[in-house]
């Protein structure tokens, strides 16, 4: 089933909902999250990006597609072993925290099944420019639309 929203953007609601990021829009935030794109500031921050997906074969009742959405979430800070620390925090949750919640974005509803690590916290060393930590996350979420009245 098509998304209204693309995989990072839903995933950006779910950190905020999970109380690991906060929403950039709400004036001095901890560690604002995101979307496609790092502003320069502030140093302590979360994107997520959409990337490549797993398919996963199509249903045989209908032939609809089942694809596990891919994501990569990158921790920059001003600090090492804050990043690292933020990093590991979001990688545990997915794991153990991440079971059928239901996300809103703007009107719709998903239904993020689970995410899947596909690996351990990478450490990508530090931005030239600036000097910050990055770490990354590389993971596969499994969202559908929640049709309103159905609960699917």
């Amino acid at each position: 089933m098509n998304l209204h929203h693309i995989p990072s953007e839903i995933i950006c609601h779910l950190l905020v909902d999970l109380g690991l990021a906060s929403n950039p829009d709400e004036g001095e935030a901890s560690w604002p999250v995101y979307r496609e794109q790092f502003p320069d500031r502030p140093n302590n921050a979360i994107c997520v990006f959409s990337v490549e997906g797993v398919k996963q074969g199509r249903t045989q009742i209908d032939g609809e597609v089942q694809l596990q959405r891919g994501i990569s979430i990158t921790v920059r800070s001003a600090g090492k072993d804050s990043g690292e620390r933020k990093a590991r925090k979001i990688h545990t949750k997915f794991d153990s925290e991440v079971y059928r919640n239901i996300v809103i974005v703007d009107s719709a509803s998903y239904l993020v099944e689970a995410i899947s690590n596909l690996g351990d916290v990478l450490p990508l060393g530090k931005e030239p420019e600036s000097d910050r930590s990055l770490f990354i996350i590389n993971a596969i979420a499994t969202i559908s639309v929640v049709e309103l009245g159905t609960g699917t």
